[in-house]
């Protein structure tokens, strides 16, 4: 019983001892990663080109011909169109394909499709929630210097859920709970 006593005081010990510096390690590596990543929610898919578009929009650090590669599936000409709007009126100068000396502004996205559920037993509700995961990345041409790499993720949650309780279920809970009533305060006689 003592060995067994002082293994488990070593183990505790070590554990202790490592345990901290794992997490060092852990902290560490994620600080040394290349890009970032945001998140955002919002409620209805019609916020997401211009939240895009607010967080990605920034003044260009060069002074170049501009080409947007946006793959962007469904979201795309919404997307293309807020971009150029604001670059032309910057005073930049927007092409469909790669110039010799020019700059590349690509977007793309993923898109996933979470179905979640939330409560308990028979309270339980079920949802759907996309989450759409936007890259940016600016590129200067000829040498495809990559000046600038970001990533958004963007979630909405669909407000059509399926709830697991049916209309009878309420009366079923509380005709079981009234028998347990009763047994507890009749049964004992």
């Amino acid at each position: 019983m003592r060995s067994f006593y002082i293994s488990s005081v070593v183990l505790l010990a070590l554990f202790n001892l490592i345990l901290p510096c794992l997490i060092q390690a852990q902290i560490n590596d994620e600080e040394l990663s290349p890009s970032v990543t945001y998140n955002y929610s919002v409620t209805s898919e019609e916020e997401i080109p211009s939240t895009v578009f607010t967080h990605f929009y920034q003044e260009l650090p060069v002074d170049l011909p501009v080409v947007l590669d946006f793959n962007t599936g469904r979201f795309t000409h919404q997307l293309e169109r807020l971009f150029k709007e604001q670059l032309i009126n910057d005073g930049y100068q927007v092409f469909e394909q790669v110039q010799e000396n020019s700059l590349i502004l690509r977007l793309t996205y993923d898109e996933t499709i979470l179905q979640k559920s939330s409560g308990f037993f028979i309270f339980k509700k079920h949802y759907q929630e996309e989450r759409f995961e936007f890259s940016y990345q600016l590129t200067k041409m000829p040498e495809s210097r990559i000046l600038s790499f970001e990533n958004i993720t963007i979630s909405s949650v669909s407000s059509n859920y399926e709830s697991n309780m049916r209309w009878y279920d309420p009366i079923l809970i509380s005709a079981f709970i009234g028998t347990l009533a009763y047994l507890f305060y009749f049964g004992g006689n």
